[in-house]
């Protein structure tokens, strides 16, 4: 029976315990993501602000003429391979 007791007492002990250190843990992760952010978001803002350049590639590939638009594909081929084509002129 003391046994039985003695584990109820630890056991409380134990969950008041981590009732007690839990809002201090909580903080901790908290304030460790929101450093990571701050340091993330300084690196960010020192770059340029692409947003003022995000449509300026659309509007210069409407602008191309057709030729002018293969030779800009030829040139970023090597990022990409257009398997979709090789196979369509390979079956001509």
């Amino acid at each position: 029976m003391n046994r039985t007791f003695s584990k109820l007492i630890v056991g409380g002990i134990l969950f008041g315990a981590f009732l007690f250190f839990l809002p201090f843990l909580l903080f901790k992760v908290f304030f460790f993501f929101l450093i990571l952010g701050t340091i993330s978001w300084f690196f960010r803002g020192r770059r340029k602000n692409y947003a003022q350049y995000r449509w300026a590639m659309a509007d210069r590939i409407r602008s191309m003429s057709d030729e002018e638009y293969q030779q800009f594909r030829e040139a970023r081929s090597h990022c990409r391979q257009d398997w979709s084509n090789a196979k369509k002129e390979n079956n001509d």
